[in-house]
């Protein structure tokens, strides 16, 4: 991924998570993240770019996304 004239390292999203959260998040459609300060849906399988941020409920603290 570029942006502008520099690259930006990619991650899988899994790794933004616990090891019970990625079997949770299996089985969404979509999980929500924070990308350069824009929200997105991401599917649980894809690459985001390094820095970004998993939506999690405030009182939980578990994931959001679309089962």
């Amino acid at each position: 991924m570029i942006e502008g004239s520099t690259t930006t390292k990619l991650i899988p999203l899994s790794a933004l998570l616990t090891f019970p959260e990625q079997h949770l998040v299996a089985k969404f459609k979509y999980v929500t993240m924070i990308i350069a300060g824009n929200r997105y849906l991401v599917s649980p399988y894809d690459w985001v770019p390094e820095g970004s941020v998993v939506v999690r409920d405030r009182k939980s603290g578990s994931v959001i996304g679309i089962p």
